[in-house]
C-alpha cells in the first residue's frame, strides 16, 4: 500500500491499495513531480501483460492512478524500471530501465513521453540544473566512460 501520514503527528491521513489483478506489481521507487503528485516506479514480479502499468501517480488530492497513456512507452521496460528521478521544479520525469537498455522521459503536466533514449542497462538518474545525467551497469556516467559498475541511486552532494 502506499501511505500519508502527518509527520507531526504521526497519524495516518490516507492509504491507497495497489488494485488486484497487478498486486504482484513491486513498487520501489518514488519521485515528487508537479501538482503536489508522487511518481512510483515498479517492477512486475510475475509474466507482464501488455496492459501492466508500472508506473503510478499519487496524492491525497486524487488517490492512487496508472496513467493509461504510459503503459504503451513503458513495454519496453520489460517489466523492470531501475529509477525515476524528477527535475528540479517536477515539470519533467526520467524513468530507466536497465532490462529494457532505455529511458524515457515524461512532462509530468500531461503524462506523455516528450524524450526516448536507448542505453544499454541504464540505471542511475540524477537531475541538476534542469537536465538528467544517467548511468550505467558497464561504467557510462553522463558522456563518461569509467572502470566501474554504477547502480541506480545518484545524488548530488555539495562540498
Amino acid at each position: 500500500n502506499i501511505s500519508f501520514v502527518d509527520p507531526a503527528t504521526g497519524h495516518l491521513v490516507e492509504r491507497f491499495h495497489v488494485p488486484g489483478r497487478i498486486q504482484r506489481l513491486s513498487l520501489r521507487h518514488m519521485a515528487t513531480a508537479q501538482r503536489r503528485r508522487t511518481w512510483l516506479a515498479g517492477q512486475f514480479e510475475g509474466s507482464a501483460s501488455a496492459d501492466t502499468p508500472l508506473l503510478a501517480t499519487v496524492s491525497p488530492e486524487e488517490g492512487l492512478g496508472f496513467p493509461d497513456s504510459l503503459v504503451t512507452a513503458t513495454l519496453s521496460m520489460r517489466g523492470y524500471i531501475g529509477s525515476l528521478q524528477s527535475n528540479d521544479d517536477g515539470s519533467r520525469l526520467a524513468v530507466s530501465s536497465p532490462i529494457g537498455h532505455s529511458m524515457i522521459v515524461i512532462d509530468t503536466a500531461t503524462d506523455r513521453v516528450v524524450d526516448t533514449y536507448p542505453r544499454t542497462e541504464v540505471c542511475g538518474l540524477g537531475s541538476q540544473d534542469g537536465t538528467f545525467i544517467a548511468s550505467s551497469f558497464d561504467g557510462k556516467f553522463g558522456n563518461n566512460e569509467h572502470d566501474v559498475h554504477w547502480d541506480n541511486h545518484i545524488g548530488s552532494v555539495s562540498f
